[in-house]
């Protein structure tokens, strides 16, 4: 069984190792060892799932609201009504 060096890495503050605060740590370190593929295929799973976002479909969301072509209208101009005068 080969062996890897193993990096840790300290908070200035001394709150976190490798990023994770320590009760965090403390509840892995304590899983039994026949766990731990499983977790660490888990958090593959997270990873994979974080870049997969899916739309989100508004129609009918104003279904039964009547508005006016000046109430729209007048909402148009209150958001954009200063569109581009702040600097960034």
């Amino acid at each position: 069984m080969a062996t890897f060096p193993i990096i840790v890495l300290v908070s200035e503050d001394m709150k976190s190792v490798n990023g994770l605060p320590p009760d965090l740590l403390e509840k892995i370190q304590s899983l039994p060892e026949g766990l731990l593929p499983k977790l660490e295929e888990f958090v593959r799973s997270l990873k994979r799932q974080r870049g997969k976002r899916r739309p989100v479909k508004l129609a009918g969301l104003l279904r039964g609201y009547a508005m006016s072509a000046e109430e729209v209208s007048d909402a148009r101009r209150e958001m954009w009504g200063r569109f581009g005068e702040r600097e960034l």
